[in-house]
């Protein structure tokens, strides 16, 4: 959109009377924004074909209406007023993830499926954050599997990312593992918080460092955490599956698609793979006594430059 939703919202003045603008001439889905006759903000989808049933929730309304003119419309309407910038967050994501859903006898649902995912933070009527450490660990993820993809297609990729889920292994794919730790340049140890991180019998496996630093907003190559997700976001947009997985991986983590995550910005300073084998420097759980729980642990990085691979494309 040229202009954000808000900047829409407010060039409509209130008159007493219902006021619609469509959102651009080059999106697929007839979407409009609006506002009622008492000044309240809509986003509406018109549809030549019966929209499936909207959930209600207590912070939003959802009526889906048949027009004269034989078209179906389907209105958003908040309902909480103290939950306007999360709204505005929610329309804006429904009809940008939306530009590409050129089957427009699908849009109705698209927006269903996209609306689902933003159900649960509209009930809770609070903006939860990751706190930079937990978004460092994010950012560093998904910049090694923007790398995976290619060598792994997307599905397979997206399904091998298992660390949000709890599995031990950040990665993990038929034929090997990855466990991926971000730290910061100029950083000389990695953290291993399990025996089991760097541990799993029978499978070969890698330690992946990532060196992500803090950037101003103009630096070369920086990013924010909410460009990155939408730049793989992008990327996967055809597959929907995929995205769908990606998603649902994004929510387990904690990461919702908000602008909060506009004012942290990262550069990647270098990416290093150490292949994990016989004589790499780590704790195995059949080397310690079964009365031990659990042990957490650190790697010097100077200790690991003869298991360095050296990338060549593949991983």
């Amino acid at each position: 959109m040229a202009k954000t939703i808000d900047e829409l919202w407010e060039s409509l003045h209130p008159t007493g009377e219902p006021l619609y603008i469509r959102i651009d001439e080059t999106h697929p889905l007839d979407l409009y924004i609006g506002i009622d006759m008492t000044g309240e903000r809509l986003l509406i989808l018109l549809s030549e074909n019966e929209p499936p049933q909207y959930p209600q929730g207590q912070s939003i309304t959802i009526s889906v209406l048949k027009r004269n003119d034989g078209k179906w419309s389907v209105v958003f309407k908040l309902v909480r007023a103290e939950l306007k910038k999360i709204f505005s967050q929610l329309c804006e994501d429904l009809i940008e993830s939306s530009r590409e859903c050129f089957d427009t006898t699908k849009g109705a649902s698209f927006l269903l499926s996209r609306y689902m995912r933003w159900k649960k933070l509209l009930e809770r009527g609070v903006i939860n954050t990751l706190d930079e450490q937990s978004l460092r660990g994010l950012v560093g993820e998904l910049l090694f599997l923007e790398k995976l993809i290619p060598q792994y297609g997307q599905i397979k990729s997206i399904q091998s990312w298992l660390g949000p889920s709890g599995a031990d292994q950040d990665f993990r794919l038929a034929e090997k593992w990855f466990e991926v730790k971000t730290i910061r340049p100029g950083a000389q140890s990695v953290s291993i918080s399990s025996v089991e991180q760097l541990y799993l019998p029978n499978y070969s496996g890698e330690l992946v460092v990532v060196f992500l630093d803090k950037a101003s907003p103009n630096e070369h190559g920086c990013f924010n955490p909410l460009e990155l997700a939408n730049r793989l976001r992008e990327q996967i947009s055809a597959d929907k599956q995929a995205l769908d997985l990606f998603d649902s991986i994004l929510e387990t983590f904690g990461f919702e698609l908000l602008d909060e995550y506009k004012q942290f910005h990262f550069v990647l300073r270098g990416l290093r793979h150490y292949e994990v084998h016989e004589g790499f420097p780590m704790i195995k759980r059949d080397e310690i006594h079964p009365g031990v729980l659990n042990v957490k642990y650190e790697i010097s990085l100077s200790s690991l430059s003869s298991f360095e691979k050296l990338m060549s494309g593949d991983f």
